[in-house]
């Protein structure tokens, strides 16, 4: 049998369109997409040859004379009712949303945000039946955890067994320079996902492997990292396959800049207490703020203008999961509150 080994970079930096005020972190739920935020992808010229850089505490990476490509990625965050996949994954919480046909569902606690399955951009839905821990929390410079994960999905009318583990580990901290900006007090985290698909056809045995590396730059200032590289290569038994055009395709030769930043500084504060939410803010520079809240359907199901420093009481009669979505002027902040 023939094998056929592709290998691939990719790194790209996203543009988000909510803007905070840079501070040291340990990544926790809060630093984490939550639905109805947008991201934006631009991506890199060839970078078969850039390393990840260095491990260990107050690093550099420079990656500021990487060419910056005209083609760019959308990336949005949605609820599973917001897709034609609710019912699969009727577990999860929320959505991320790639082009137009790659979903990845989520489910996001205060313990860890774990991966409930995906559909790819071939519409081949594959819900894990042992779901993929993403991150656990709190995570800062020298976390690490290793998970396993496992899938049965039907691909061609193959019945299809996936099986892999990640490790993850927080493995270094410092300044990331990019070709448009300089951030310091960046996280990064390393991801190693090993895992392998497997049918029969005609009763014969056949297995695709993968492995991926992955080096994610995060920063408190966004809520999607702000830099990603992955290696990956992936090996078809059987007959030679030209998986290179594919995976091309889904992985993106890098990176790319940033909004002009809001000066603008929101503290945007919403908790659950009995029979609903208590709501405030506070900004440096207005003194209204645009408050809606979206239940689990995508439904708004409230609206109002408060005022700096009040406390606003919101009532909700209703258990069940829902947004707090927050806007002074261009910057929007949303929360994720569960009412029992």
């Amino acid at each position: 049998m023939k094998k056929c080994i592709n290998k691939l970079s990719l790194v790209f930096v996203l543009v988000y369109f909510s803007y905070q005020v840079s501070a040291q972190f340990t990544l926790t739920s809060d630093d984490i997409a939550t639905p109805w935020e947008s991201y934006k992808a631009i991506l890199l010229t060839d970078t078969i040859d850039i390393p990840s850089g260095d491990t260990g505490s107050n690093v550099t990476w420079d990656f500021s004379d990487l060419t910056v490509s005209t083609d760019s990625l959308d990336i949005k965050f949605l609820v599973p009712s917001g897709t034609n996949y609710n019912s699969q994954f009727n577990n999860s919480d929320q959505v991320e949303m790639t082009g137009k046909n790659s979903y990845r569902f989520y489910s996001l606690s205060t313990s860890d945000y774990v991966m409930d399955g995906l559909v790819n951009d071939s519409n081949i839905v594959i819900p894990y039946s042992d779901p993929e821990i993403i991150y656990q929390f709190p995570m800062s410079f020298g976390s690490e955890f290793t998970d396993d994960f496992k899938a049965n999905f039907i691909i061609q009318s193959l019945n299809t067994y996936r099986s892999g583990s990640t490790i993850v580990k927080c493995d270094a901290y410092g300044t990331l320079y990019l070709p448009n900006d300089t951030l310091t007090n960046v996280l990064r985290i390393k991801f190693h996902q090993v895992h392998k698909d497997s049918s029969y056809v005609f009763a014969t045995p056949y297995e695709i492997k993968y492995d991926f590396t992955t080096y994610a730059w995060y920063s408190e200032n966004y809520k999607y990292p702000v830099l990603k590289m992955t290696n990956f290569i992936t090996a078809a038994d059987l007959v030679a396959k030209d998986t290179a055009k594919t995976l091309y395709q889904l992985s993106f030769s890098e990176i790319s800049t940033g909004v002009e930043k809001s000066e603008n500084k929101f503290d945007f504060k919403c908790f659950a207490i009995l029979g609903g939410f208590n709501v405030s803010f506070k900004s440096n520079q207005i003194s209204t703020a645009d408050i809606e809240v979206i239940n689990g359907l995508g439904q708004v199901i409230y609206k109002a203008k408060i005022g700096e420093d009040q406390l606003h009481f919101i009532n909700i009669e209703k258990p069940g999961i829902y947004f707090v979505r927050g806007q002074v002027g261009e910057t929007i902040e949303i929360r994720k509150l569960i009412i029992y």
